[in-house]
């Protein structure tokens, strides 16, 4: 999404909600699941005495099986609500955090490379993480599970182009 960030021109991103979508379809598979697997155990209960002692969980088990599963759903979406990146021409910022707020900066002209890694379903679903190299820093910065990563990396590497021919970064590393 382009927007304005501190009167320059920007682009605001966050994960993919395609993905987020999955992951909630994933959570309610996986709750149905054990809720079919404790079913099974009730059902058996019937059948031989040995599964008689672990039934007894009826009302209780629904209850505790929806709560996990509107806990975990919960979850997931504030982790992809509160996670969001912002392309300026001069850095690249990083804000996250559920319960505390971590933001980062990162300097534009301090990207040498970039690189994107999709899976099966994030071809499909045009989601993906970009991987930018800077090797003034011990880590790369990643972006993680962007809609439309392809075209993220063209507008970082279009103001990269711009930065470096206004202003070069200093040569921190000495010539011998």
């Amino acid at each position: 999404m382009k927007t304005n960030y501190h009167d320059s021109q920007c682009y605001e991103m966050k994960q993919s909600s395609a993905l987020l979508l999955t992951k909630m379809f994933g959570a309610e598979i996986c709750i149905i699941l054990l809720h079919l697997t404790f079913q099974k155990i009730t059902l058996l209960s019937e059948i031989h005495p040995f599964f008689m002692e672990n039934s007894s969980l009826g009302v209780l088990e629904l209850i505790i099986f929806h709560f996990f599963n509107a806990s975990w759903i919960f979850f997931l979406f504030l982790r992809w609500n509160t996670t969001e990146y912002v392309i300026t021409p001069k850095e690249i910022l990083l804000f996250e955090g559920i319960f505390s707020k971590k933001s980062t900066s990162y300097d534009i002209r301090g990207i040498q490379s970039t690189e994107i890694s999709q899976n099966i379903f994030g071809r499909f679903l045009r989601y993906g993480t970009t991987v930018l190299e800077n090797p003034l820093l011990k880590s790369n910065i990643a972006l993680k599970n962007i809609s439309n990563p392809e075209f993220y990396v063209s507008v970082i590497e279009k103001y990269h182009t711009k930065a470096i021919s206004k202003a070069p970064l200093m040569n921190v590393f000495p010539s011998k």
